[in-house]
């Protein structure tokens, strides 16, 4: 099985996985009709799709339709493109009409804030629209004041906190907006916007964070705290792209500016990043030191009332001690939990890294099974299914069912689901329908995971999975080998970045091992050999 997967979420929207309902879809026909058609006749598409798609929840049990709200999300977006005004707050409404829950409907501007939340906790990247909505109509609104610059900058912290760096990105950016019209160009205020948005941009690993950083932000920052923010930011931009080591030197390069500073937080975030930069290239010794400072640095401001209402002293406190337990667990091949404050891209972080060392512990006792000295019992399988399942199932609603990231996690699943049905992979499947499933699966990982950048871990990591399963009991060899190949160039072309033999890509190696077996197996294969 392999193990640690790539901890960088270069990865779109996130939120805290709460909904359990996958919503409804527009059917591929119904959307290509309305696209093609004229207002009045696409409105009237629309309308009648979602009033049967209301009909048939009603039948099943759900009077609200809940489900039907992704046909709603479609509506809202294509209105807005339209500017449909109407047919957009008429979706607005469906979906605050879909909860049992009281919404705040003072205002048209407040019941598109609602319906956006609503989305957020069942599906987050049709969210997105209503969010980026709400931003453009308080823009757009020649008498937004003071009262909703400090909305804007409250929704910006709400999403902050809730790891959610998309919404926001939105809302940071339209408040830096909003202040420099309100108090002018040299805005205290747009200044630490501009510095949050910048870091959602760069966790994301947007363009924006690139484009913005070309321009070396930090120079004309007044705010030391600020600055320091900004330049962070910078590096984080520079290894979600995938320059890891470039990051790392930006970071280790703004140490004495952190020691200077008073506020413990701004020392906490240098360290934090830096922690998980070597985290991400595996120097575990290392980043458990940065990241233990942190973790000590935070937890002493945490009082009672933030850890119970989940304040942003609790929140940072925890997402120090997650980093840690991740690099901690890798380091020391122990399981690594998923801390309890943990929230969007930091809950989802540690649930593929438990996940991850789930499955280091089932590969050491593979070891000892296929030595003889362990009899197989399958417990810590069951739990390494679960962990991956787990963590698919929250990415998949976190960033949408077709990404990448929820591939790579479907692949080690089915991985895991072999492995586990055939006691270590010491006999065939003897369901055809499983079989059949698995192959099925292990396919459509592979296609969507093949379109990853070239050298990017998890497509590195993935690639192993399905040619490892290609190669079992000859599936399909040919494919096997093809896998194997665009996985070994990868990898071979990741740890030529490294320029030298240092303690990094010794590391880089050591973690290819695998592959390089794995391919060595496929390649006999291939000429017939056992």
């Amino acid at each position: 099985m392999l193990g640690r997967a790539a901890l960088a979420i270069s990865l779109i929207s996130i939120l805290p996985a709460s909904a359990q309902t996958d919503l409804r879809s527009m059917p591929p026909a119904v959307e290509a009709a309305a696209k093609a058609a004229p207002d009045a006749r696409m409105e009237a598409i629309v309308r009648r799709e979602y009033a049967a798609c209301v009909a048939d929840q009603s039948r099943q049990g759900d009077s609200k339709g809940f489900e039907c709200n992704g046909i709603l999300a479609w509506v809202f977006a294509e209105a807005r493109r339209r500017d449909l005004r109407a047919l957009s707050e008429w979706a607005v409404r469906g979906v605050t009409a879909s909860i049992y829950d009281p919404v705040d409907a003072r205002t048209s501007l407040t019941l598109l804030g609602e319906a956006g939340r609503i989305l957020s906790s069942a599906d987050y990247p049709r969210s997105l629209p209503f969010h980026a909505a709400y931003v453009e109509d308080t823009l757009a609104d020649p008498n937004a004041g003071a009262d909703a610059l400090a909305e804007l900058r409250t929704r910006a912290e709400r999403y902050e906190t809730l790891g959610l760096p998309a919404t926001d990105a939105i809302y940071a950016g339209g408040a830096a907006t909003l202040a420099r019209r309100i108090e002018g160009a040299g805005s205290v205020t747009a200044s630490r916007m501009d510095a949050q948005a910048l870091r959602a941009w760069a966790m994301l690993g947007r363009e924006e964070a690139a484009r913005r950083c070309a321009s070396d932000p930090a120079a004309s920052v007044t705010d030391a705290g600020v600055r320091l923010h900004v330049r962070v930011s910078c590096a984080i931009a520079a290894e979600q792209a995938g320059r890891w080591r470039d990051a790392e030197a930006q970071l280790r390069a703004l140490l004495p500016e952190a020691q200077a500073q008073d506020a413990p937080q701004a020392r906490a975030d240098l360290l934090m990043a830096l922690g998980r930069n070597l985290t991400r290239q595996e120097l575990y010794d290392a980043a458990v030191g940065y990241l233990t400072t942190a973790r000590d640095l935070l937890a002493p401001l945490v009082m009672e009332e933030d850890e119970r209402n989940l304040r942003a002293p609790a929140i940072r406190a925890a997402r120090a001690q997650g980093a840690l337990n991740i690099a901690t667990g890798f380091r020391d091949m122990q399981t690594s939990g998923v801390h309890r404050n943990l929230t969007g891209i930091y809950k989802l972080e540690a649930k593929i890294a438990a996940a991850d060392t789930w499955a280091m512990r089932a590969e050491a006792l593979q070891r000892q099974i296929d030595g003889g000295s362990l009899r197989w019992e399958g417990g810590v399988w069951r739990q390494m299914l679960y962990a991956y399942g787990d963590a698919a199932e929250e990415a998949r609603r976190l960033i949408g069912r077709d990404a990448p990231i929820v591939a790579m996690l479907r692949a080690k699943d089915a991985q895991g689901r072999e492995q586990f049905l055939t006691e270590g992979f010491r006999r065939p499947l003897s369901d055809t329908v499983t079989e059949r499933e698995l192959v099925d699966a292990m396919n459509a990982a592979a296609k969507s995971i093949a379109s990853l950048p070239w050298t990017d871990r998890y497509r590195i990591e993935g690639l192993q999975v399905a040619a490892g399963f290609m190669a079992r009991n000859r599936r399909n060899v040919p494919e096997a080998r093809s896998l194997c190949r665009s996985a070994m160039d990868g990898a071979i072309e990741r740890m030529r970045s490294h320029g030298e033999f240092d303690a990094a890509a010794q590391a880089q190696l050591r973690r290819r091992a695998p592959l390089f077996a794995e391919c060595v197996k496929v390649a006999w294969l291939s000429q017939g050999r056992r």
